[in-house]
């Protein structure tokens, strides 16, 4: 008899995420029965793409919450809610009532990457932008070459070339501390 996909991850030493107490939850929960629409025949979902689009949100969600810590208790609401998108069209479900039921929004704003910015002081943005070139406030464009400037006291703006290029030059000068922020506001927290 062939194994289960659960069967060969406990084989193989892999727990989920969710713990047993989760996993016999998922088990129980039976999304046509709760979030099934006696009185829709139309589409669910206003085209097969929206679908892809929802379906992509919650997985991306799910995955963001691996990531970051998510108790096993948000994971099975996600999970739940995931379970209710995928069967949705061709069960006929209110998706819609099954996010606002387990909270996804409330989740989006916890796990997701674009909700979980840093809460950066002015210096420490400067020095992100200046060693990325990537520019985390827009107001902050015109203030980093004065930054680089005075950090490093080189002009940027010489009419010979400078000796080494500048961007090696702010690179080597802002290593330090960029990596310092980063380990800070645990920015690349693996």
């Amino acid at each position: 008899m062939a194994k289960s996909y659960m069967e060969i991850l406990e084989e193989r030493g892999i727990h989920p995420f969710i713990g047993e107490d989760g996993l016999e939850a998922l088990k129980r929960f039976d999304p046509k029965i709760q979030y099934a629409m006696t009185d829709k025949t139309g589409p669910v979902f206003k085209s097969a793409h929206q679908h892809r689009i929802e379906v992509g949100k919650i997985s991306n969600l799910i995955s963001d919450m691996c990531w970051y810590g998510a108790t096993p208790e948000e994971l099975v609401r996600a999970i739940k809610h995931s379970m209710v998108l995928l069967d949705a069209q061709k069960h006929f479900l209110n998706w819609k009532q099954s996010a606002k039921d387990q909270g996804v929004e409330e989740l989006r704003k916890k796990y997701r990457r674009y909700y979980r910015r840093p809460r950066l002081t002015e210096h420490e943005r400067l020095v992100i932008t200046a060693y990325t070139g990537y520019v985390i406030n827009g107001d902050d464009a015109d203030k980093i070459t004065p930054f680089i400037e005075e950090t490093l006291g080189h002009r940027i703006r010489t009419p010979e070339p400078p000796q080494m290029p500048v961007i090696v030059e702010v690179h080597k000068a802002l290593k330090d501390e960029f990596c310092d922020i980063c380990r800070r506001h645990h920015i690349f927290d693996v």
